[in-house]
């Protein structure tokens, strides 16, 4: 048995679950970590760029410009993490990781 159970669940239920398995708790915490992105970032990037997650400290960032991806993982990576980091603590924010958006 794989330890699920077999019976109907709320779905507030599941939403609540989900919730806690995603590292942003909720619209509050989404606003605070996208403010953050938007003063650390660059605005002639900002526009391809947008918070995926916060996940074990890991700042995920989708970004949609392949340029702007490979722009922002070479010369501004340290940068944008410092920054980050001055914004939101060093141990809320330990890692930055840029990914491609999906469509």
């Amino acid at each position: 048995m794989n330890g699920r159970s077999k019976s109907p669940r709320r779905l507030g239920d599941l939403v609540a679950e989900l919730f806690a398995r995603r590292v942003i708790r909720g619209p509050v915490e989404g606003e605070q970590l996208t403010l953050a992105w938007q003063e650390a970032g660059d605005p002639s990037w900002l526009h391809a760029t947008r918070v995926h997650a916060l996940r074990n400290g890991v700042l995920i960032i989708d970004v949609s410009s392949s340029a702007i991806l490979f722009e922002l993982k070479t010369f501004h990576k340290k940068q944008l993490l410092a920054n980050l980091k001055r914004r939101l603590g060093d141990q809320r924010v330990r890692d930055l990781r840029f990914q491609h958006a999906s469509a």
